[in-house]
């Protein structure tokens, strides 16, 4: 800092001011260890840390923006009409050019969809490099995943930004992929924010569950766009969806539709028809006092010691798998448990919880957890009695969903880690049932049943009695004898001479290419179960 004039140091949220014991500093203590008064004052440090850091923005947003979509390992311009609207399938690079005392300052955005596959995000940081590169190192390259854009960048599309589902397909590995787009003409948008500089859309399945009472939501259909007014929508939040409303007027290349307001409680026949019915959702009651900003903790003891660490501007992907999280809407508190959660870290924020089989119970004191004290410490006039609510990942009710922007209800399954061994074993066994099943449905498949009975005695058929192949002359395909189809096909079919095992070699070549598709030749090339498969399917097994 010595060498920086004027240095401002940036407001962070301390632990460290807050003391947990004698003989734990700060917001951690030894996870065995946890007594009332440790949890008590992680409690109070959790209280009393800022929601969010002071983000200070680089300027105005008033310099040159320029837009581009990736697309097959290239930059392809984005429409300036579409500046704004982007597709979580997709990744895009954005070039910000600002001056900074006459002289020209560049900022580079790689903005990346949490739909997006690899290969796009791979491809959207080297594109940003190769243009730092074409700007001599010039540039500051700014990393952005969806739902986690800085406050400059959201101020760059003046309030205008909406997150469409979809987008182009990758085309890297998969050349025979498709776009994704929602073009059936209904499109809903969730619209949630605090302030104008955090308040935009992000598109959510369009049923009556994904609304809330706390939110606005812009409903789009063929002919209609619908802007809906939650009880506790707050002014930032109904500003915005008038703003999306408009931008997506003509979207899917639909002209003419109209912007209708509705109130929540006041929705007419065709707005719950375009939702396919109308469907419980969490309301909210005029009469109630809207909640202030939510805040989001995450209670891990990775480090051997209980740590509760505050997660600014958060969003869906930031539930992490392996801890608990709390989630404080002042009306409520949410104990959000990852499936990957320890013991110890379940026990100390959770009082419902139970030691699972094998694992030892925890103590009395333990279950004096964080959640309830942190209840009890509040001095924002709060209940003691407010609930404290258990959630399991993958069930998160939509009391709890709500509170996310675009929550994506399938997004806990996608990110669970499958071991590749057992997914090839799984992929192996499920081809296996797969054959076993084909062999079984093929035409004239011959079972222990179908089977003619042994000999009384043991005695062979010595006077032609059939079913032998002992007791007859077996002339072998290398002789040069040859059987036309017609006499050879047929299930359990005896020709003299012929060996049942191998009928198919007494064919000609000229009609085992016609009956078969291919020679001889290639026809021993083929797997055992491929011959065998068809063999079966040309009467001939």
């Amino acid at each position: 800092m010595r060498y920086f004039r004027k240095w401002n140091p940036q407001p962070v949220p301390s632990w460290e001011d807050t003391p947990t014991s004698s003989k734990s500093p700060g917001l951690s203590t030894p996870a065995a260890a946890m007594s009332e008064a440790d949890s008590a004052a992680i409690a109070k440090g959790m209280l009393d840390s800022s929601s969010a850091m002071d983000e200070k923005p680089v300027d105005d947003g008033s310099g040159k923006l320029e837009v581009w979509r990736v697309e097959d390992f290239k930059l392809a311009p984005w429409p300036k009409e579409k500046y704004g609207q982007f597709y979580g399938g997709d990744c895009y690079v954005m070039l910000y050019t600002y001056l900074v005392g006459g002289k020209e300052s560049y900022l580079i955005y790689f903005w990346q969809g949490r739909e997006s596959t690899q290969d796009e995000i791979g491809a959207s940081a080297l594109l940003a490099k190769e243009m730092d590169d074409k700007l001599n190192d010039a540039a500051v390259q700014v990393r952005v995943v969806m739902g986690k854009e800085p406050k400059h960048m959201r101020n760059l599309f003046k309030g205008h930004l909406v997150i469409h589902s979809g987008g182009k397909a990758s085309g890297f590995k998969n050349k025979s992929a498709e776009d994704s787009y929602d073009e059936d003409g209904v499109c809903l948008f969730h619209v949630k924010g605090t302030q104008p500089g955090n308040t935009y859309g992000v598109q959510v399945p369009e049923t009556a569950s994904s609304l809330n009472s706390g939110d606005s939501f812009v409903l789009l259909t063929p002919t209609d766009v619908y802007l809906w007014v939650g009880n506790g929508c707050s002014a930032e939040e109904s500003h915005a969806a008038e703003e999306i409303s408009k931008m997506v007027l003509d979207h899917g290349g639909v002209s003419g539709r109209t912007v209708s307001t509705v109130e929540e409680g006041s929705e007419p026949e065709a707005f719950w028809d375009a939702l396919g019915g109308m469907g419980e959702y969490p309301k909210l009651s005029e009469a109630e006092e809207v909640s202030q900003e939510p805040r989001l903790f995450q209670v891990s003891n990775a480090t051997g010691k209980l740590a509760v660490t505050p997660v600014c501007n958060f969003d869906q992907s930031d539930l992490c798998a392996d801890d608990v999280m709390l989630l404080d809407t002042v009306s409520s508190v949410f104990v959000w448990v990852g499936p990957q959660a320890n013991e110890t870290e379940r026990s100390e924020v959770c009082t419902s919880t139970r030691p699972q089989p094998g694992h030892t119970p925890y103590s009395a004191e333990q279950s004096m957890n964080v959640a309830q004290q942190y209840i009890n410490t509040a001095s924002d006039g709060r209940s003691p009695d407010t609930p404290v609510l258990q959630v399991a990942a993958g069930n998160e009710p939509p009391l709890f969903t709500q509170h996310f922007r675009g929550w994506d209800p399938l997004l806990t399954d996608k990110n669970t880690f499958v071991d590749p061994y057992q997914a090839k074993l799984a992929a192996a066994k499920e081809e296996e049932a797969k054959m076993e099943a084909k062999y079984a449905e093929a035409p004239g498949t011959i079972t222990l049943d179908d089977l003619p009975a042994p000999p009384a005695n043991g005695a062979a058929a010595s006077g032609g009695g059939g079913g032998s192949t002992a007791s007859r002359d077996i002339t072998p395909p290398s002789a040069g004898m040859t059987v036309p189809y017609a006499e050879l096909k047929g299930y359990g079919t005896e020709v003299d001479g012929v060996d049942p095992s191998c009928r198919e070699q007494y064919l000609d070549d000229k009609e085992f290419v016609e009956v078969f598709g291919m020679s001889k030749a290639d026809f021993a090339k083929q797997p055992k179960w491929k011959q065998v498969s068809a063999k079966k399917a040309k009467e001939l097994f």
